[in-house]
């Protein structure tokens, strides 16, 4: 089965059946076809700066579609004190209490749909700790 759907569906179940020409012989077996809505990240912070000490909560990406199952990492890790998190309500976020100062890093996030295949999608923030 190949091709490009059209449109969101629930999920609906098919039978497919094979004969072979020759003996006549037929096996069939049913699946279920789900078309999700498209997976989205749309980045909303490209470049922070950030102040030791502060209580930080910084709103990286959000993100919609898919199957709503997602994951996040975070290369290289972040500077001491802050954590990377990921809802359906809030998208993908950056929050905690920086304790070390850090000069400018390109940090590259990672989001992917944890129950479809091929959905990875880095975007990168420039981060500053002063």
């Amino acid at each position: 089965i190949s091709g490009t759907p059209g449109a969101e569906s629930s999920a609906t179940t098919y039978t497919m059946t094979v004969r072979d020409g020759a003996s006549g012989a037929e096996n069939s077996a049913e699946f279920n076809i789900r078309v999700l809505p498209r997976f989205v990240v749309t980045q909303t912070t490209y470049v922070r700066a950030v102040t030791r000490g502060d209580s930080v909560n910084i709103n990286v990406a959000s993100v919609s579609g898919g199957s709503g199952t997602y994951s996040s990492s975070v290369s290289p890790s972040l500077p001491a004190g802050l954590t990377l998190n990921i809802d359906t309500s809030s998208g993908v976020t950056i929050s905690g209490i920086p304790t070390v100062a850090q000069s400018t890093q390109n940090y590259a996030i990672t989001i992917q749909d944890d129950l479809v295949e091929n959905t990875l999608i880095t975007r990168t923030l420039r981060l500053t700790v002063n």
